[in-house]
């Protein structure tokens, strides 16, 4: 089972066109994994199905719209490249959710 351990928004920013994004992200990171077991395969294998069950708790946690809409997308973090997926929302804003996730015994 997948629990939330920590939530934080910040700026956030596009590599590619320099410049803040119109639309906010969301970004899933599981608790203690490096960036080289990100960069190995991790990013690549995102439960995003579970991780969308999280995002109404996310929502409410750092005020977005309810309403808002989320689009899953391996680009999300760097339209350059799959090294950042996260969730693409409709709320438009300058700024991106980091959420870090554990799995827990039931």
């Amino acid at each position: 089972m997948l629990k939330i351990t920590e939530v934080h928004q910040g700026k956030y920013y596009d590599i590619k066109r320099y410049a803040p994004p119109t639309k906010m992200r969301v970004f899933f990171t599981p608790k203690g994994e490096t960036i080289m077991e990100n960069f190995l395969g991790g990013r690549h294998n995102r439960p995003y199905k579970e991780y969308r069950k999280f995002l109404p708790e996310v929502f409410e946690q750092m005020g977005v719209p309810a309403d808002t809409t989320a689009s899953w997308s391996q680009k999300a973090g760097c339209s350059m490249c799959p090294c950042s997926p996260g969730f693409v929302l409709s709320h438009r804003s300058y700024s991106a959710i980091w959420v870090t996730i554990e799995e827990v015994e039931e």
